[in-house]
C-alpha cells in the first residue's frame, strides 16, 4: 500500500510541476505531450532507475519541462543523428526492465517492435518534442544496461 502511494505521489509531483512550469513559460501543450510520450514510451522500453525518488522526480520534471524548448534550438541534422541513434538502440537492446518489472520475455518482441513503431510516428509526424523525449528515454536502456553488469 505504501509502496502504491508513493508511487502515486510522485506521479502527481511530476505532472504537476511539469505542467505548471509549462502554464509559465508558455509551452503547456507541448509540455503535455512531453508528459504522456515519455509515460507512454518508458512503458514500453522500461530503462533505468534512480535510486530516489526526488532524483527520479527531479530528471523526469526536468525532461519534460525542457523538451518543449529544445525543440525550437535543435536543428535538423542533430534530429536525424538522434533519431538514427534511437531507432538503432531500439532495435539492439530494447526493451529493457529492471529485475522488479514482471513482464514476461514472450512479450519483449512486441514491445521492441510497437517501440520502434512509436519512434518512426514521431520521426514522421515531426514531434520534435516527442522526438528528444524518445532519444533521452532510450539513452536510459543504456544506464539500465551498464548498472546491471555492475550488480
Amino acid at each position: 500500500m505504501n509502496y502504491a502511494l508513493t508511487i502515486i505521489i510522485n506521479s502527481f509531483i511530476i505532472i504537476f510541476t511539469s505542467l505548471c512550469f509549462g502554464f509559465i513559460f508558455e509551452a503547456f501543450y507541448s509540455t503535455v505531450i512531453a508528459l504522456l510520450g515519455f509515460a507512454s514510451f518508458r512503458l514500453l522500453t522500461g530503462g533505468y532507475h534512480f535510486q530516489s525518488s526526488l532524483a527520479c522526480n527531479f530528471s523526469s520534471i526536468l525532461l519534460c519541462s525542457l523538451a518543449p524548448h529544445l525543440a525550437q534550438l535543435i536543428p535538423n541534422y542533430i534530429l536525424i543523428f538522434m533519431n538514427f541513434i534511437s531507432l538503432f538502440l531500439l532495435i539492439l537492446i530494447a526493451p529493457r526492465f529492471d529485475r522488479n518489472t514482471f513482464i514476461s520475455k514472450k512479450h519483449y518482441l512486441k514491445l521492441k517492435l510497437i517501440a520502434i513503431l512509436f519512434a518512426l510516428l514521431t520521426i514522421w509526424t515531426n514531434s520534435t518534442t516527442l522526438e528528444i523525449v524518445v532519444f533521452v528515454q532510450t539513452l536510459s536502456l543504456l544506464l539500465l544496461e551498464r548498472s546491471a553488469k555492475h550488480e
